[in-house]
């Protein structure tokens, strides 16, 4: 019997209701990556869904701020690498 808030393969703040269905977020950024295909450098791709994953759940988990910062800084490692990509 599954767990309603099975926080190991589907926590809570990885769900958002979209059409009156879960959705996890993780399989929001594997419809985006697959979209991708190779369009997009890996290091990049890491960084671009590790920052969206702290800004959707956000809101969600408690930990707002800690979130909001972690979020800024895998943008900021984005922009380092693309910064060395213009570069080149």
């Amino acid at each position: 019997m599954k767990e309603e808030n099975d926080n190991i393969n589907h926590p809570s703040h990885y769900q958002l209701e979209i059409n009156n269905q879960l959705v996890d977020i993780n399989a929001i950024l594997q419809a985006v990556a697959k979209k991708l295909d190779d369009k997009c450098d890996l290091m990049v791709w890491n960084y671009f869904s590790n920052a969206c994953e702290y800004l959707l759940r956000s809101f969600f988990k408690g930990q707002q701020l800690s979130d909001l910062q972690k979020a800024k800084k895998e943008i900021e490692f984005m922009i380092k690498k693309l910064e060395k990509y213009d570069k080149n």
